[in-house]
């Protein structure tokens, strides 16, 4: 499989990076002569790509103030999300590929960063730029949720981390059919993102006729206790696949730490699928609680 995004741009935590072509920016800065949002050459200025917030920028006079390429400016929030509401006004096939994508909407109410992208990007498009006619507070959450839940990045051997730095590209993009494919520890696919806004996907194995195409979101070398966590965190499902439910991880004993006690034996969750389960040595008695774990590892 290989496909084309339908919508990117930078991170919503991100250091400044061009609007357009999404390369991470160096001193010293070159200002969008319309809106003043830096770029990394009069071409990208013009890019397409870049229109729509700059318009937006521009007309409603936003003061855009960056000196430091190497610090988060918050001014780099609304813009993907704005540029996916833009998407939706203009329908067409684009926004429907993207529009039954998942936002989690109900399990991101009430998280810090929902407070966080209701001051930086919902009040700044509904007040600071007088949007509230056009987008409900409803609208942009969903799409701040369609991007957090179904974007990637696109900096290499990050792809799906972030805040990104670095050379090459530093942004994220929807990709609506590698979106619908889920998650597994031990996936039989393997995907790639290359400098033109492609993803390719690829078999690991022999996949079956009616079997399902699943890839990791997550690298394997996180042991099942991490990996879970930052899964439900993340993504909101708890993963059950055949590498989490085994203490041993499919025999790779990822997550295995010497005993303390014995210093023969080595512990391993009782019931990994259980975030709070105790961590017994496998030569001796001794075993420790979470907490505990959480500081050695």
């Amino acid at each position: 499989l290989v496909e084309g995004a339908v919508l990117s741009g930078p991170s919503m935590v991100t250091s400044p990076v061009c609007p357009s072509c999404l390369a991470p920016l160096r001193t010293p800065l070159l200002p969008c002569t319309k809106c003043s949002l830096p770029v990394c050459s009069p071409m990208c200025q013009e890019n397409k790509a870049h229109k729509q917030e700059c318009k937006l920028l521009a007309d409603n006079r936003v003061k855009i103030n960056i000196t430091n390429c190497e610090e988060v400016n918050s001014i780099y929030a609304f813009i993907m999300p704005y540029r996916l509401l833009k998407l939706r006004g203009a329908g067409g096939d684009a926004w429907s590929r993207v529009a039954s994508l998942p936002d989690h909407i109900e399990e991101r109410a009430g998280l810090g960063e929902w407070d966080m992208n209701q001051k930086e990007v919902v009040t700044f498009i509904r007040r600071r730029c007088f949007m509230a006619k056009e987008f409900s507070e409803e609208d942009i959450h969903r799409a701040i949720g369609i991007i957090a839940v179904n974007s990637i990045s696109l900096e290499p051997r990050r792809l799906f981390a972030g805040p990104a730095k670095g050379r090459g590209l530093s942004g994220r993009a929807i990709f609506p059919s590698f979106a619908f494919m889920n998650h597994s520890c031990i996936g039989n696919a393997k995907f790639s993102v290359d400098s033109n806004q492609h993803i390719r996907v690829e078999a690991k194995q022999d996949i079956k006729e009616g079997e399902e195409i699943t890839v990791q979101y997550y690298s394997s070398l996180l042991g099942t206790h991490k990996r879970r966590r930052r899964l439900k965190a993340e993504w909101y499902f708890e993963c059950s696949c055949s590498r989490c439910v085994d203490p041993t991880e499919c025999g790779t004993m990822v997550s295995a730490v010497m005993c303390e006690a014995c210093e023969e034996g080595y512990l391993l969750p009782r019931d990994p699928l259980d975030c709070y389960s105790d961590w017994p040595c496998s030569q001796c008695d001794f075993y420790l609680e979470v907490p505990d774990l959480e500081r050695k590892v």
